[in-house]
């Protein structure tokens, strides 16, 4: 783990703990604007759930356009 790969998630978030099961860091990130602090809810780093969701996102594109070029095949005859 290099320093910067969660600069973001120690600038946003606090560190909770680390996930005696995973090994991986948990924060909790406060919500700015919530009149009264909040009971803590820990959560991996945010940056790993958006790289998560960009992967998934890529595979799912992936997938439709194969959907959409069968389907093109069938129609077409091709």
């Amino acid at each position: 783990m290099e320093p910067e790969d969660y600069e973001q998630d120690f600038r946003e978030g606090v560190l909770g703990r680390i996930n005696p099961e995973t090994g991986g860091l948990e924060f909790y990130y406060p919500d700015p604007n919530a009149p009264t602090p909040q009971e803590p809810v820990y959560q991996p780093p945010l940056s790993d759930q958006v790289k998560v969701l960009q992967e998934k996102i890529q595979q799912t594109d992936i997938e439709n356009k194969l959907a959409l070029m069968e389907l093109y095949q069938l129609i077409t005859g091709e």
